[in-house]
């Protein structure tokens, strides 16, 4: 393996440092899923406020479990693995209390807040994610099919990045009364609003490059680069996870701009265009 490059550096210490216990004995869960749970429950409270209503305790923790693992839970079933976050208690646990111990906030930040100050820590946890389904393939227990697959990691990390917003959106969990409805990116249909879906599978396909999660990969970099002598895997799997999260942090970024400023941006010129039209007629 390659050491990681200078630049990926912080973005791998700061992802080791979230994923070790807090403390071995005493208190032994990692920052990361706590940090996860607040950012999923600021975020669930957020659009539960403007729904303007209220639910019931079990709607309310049913609603945010599925938000924050959604997309892990419906990876492994589809691959015919046992759900992690039902295991143990542990993960309810951590989960629960820090929902419903995170204190009410008067003035709850708008998406667009949450949206701009969490593009790396929501790539990191993202990347996490991804990387775990990865692996289960990768090492999937009683299918040599789906160990011997490309797609399916791809598919999957699709699937783990995108299913848990795609079924609150489709349940609209955040509303007083659940409804189906048709999730933002088949309403669009543009790769925006597919950014969760496309961006999964390209983390995917990153950190399996650099971890050779599939024999295809190595024979793909030989036929791109066939003097350089490159080993394999190229990287650690901890530094692969730094190297996708840091793409993905760019595109979140890029996410970001399309929907909180260039759309408005967009509309304001042509609002002006239509004062201005006004003014003169």
């Amino acid at each position: 393996m390659y050491p990681i490059p200078t630049i990926l550096q912080p973005v791998s210490t700061l992802l080791h440092t979230l994923t070790q216990p807090i403390h071995p004995s005493l208190f032994p869960v990692a920052c990361l899923p706590i940090i996860h749970a607040c950012r999923i429950s600021i975020a669930y409270r957020t659009l539960n406020k403007q729904a303007g209503g209220t639910t019931s305790a079990v709607a309310n923790l049913a609603g945010f479990l599925l938000m924050a693992w959604g997309g892990s839970m419906v990876s492994h079933v589809l691959l015919g693995l046992p759900i992690p976050q039902l295991l143990s208690f542990g993960p309810m646990i951590v989960y629960g209390t820090s929902h419903f111990c995170l204190p009410d906030i008067a003035r709850l930040p708008s998406m667009k807040t949450l949206d701009c100050m969490f593009p790396l820590v929501d790539a990191l946890i993202r990347t996490t994610s991804i990387a775990a389904g990865v692996e289960a393939c990768r090492h999937h227990p009683s299918s040599a099919a789906i160990r011997d697959s490309l797609s399916i990691q791809l598919f999957i990390g699709a699937i783990v990045s995108s299913a848990g917003t795609i079924a609150a959106q489709s349940l609209c969990i955040w509303e007083p009364v659940w409804r189906l409805n048709r999730p933002t990116f088949l309403q669009h249909g543009t790769l925006l609003a597919a950014t969760d879906v496309w961006a999964g599978a390209l983390v995917a396909a990153i950190y399996g490059a650099l971890t050779a999660s599939h024999p295809d990969y190595p024979r793909l970099i030989r036929s791109l680069y066939p003097l350089a002598a490159t080993h394999n895997p190229i990287l650690s799997s901890i530094d692969a996870k730094a190297a996708a999260a840091s793409v993905l942090t760019l595109i979140y970024s890029w996410r970001v701009y399309r929907v909180h400023y260039s759309n408005k941006m967009v509309s304001k010129i042509h609002q002006d265009n239509e004062k201005s039209k006004s003014k003169k007629e």
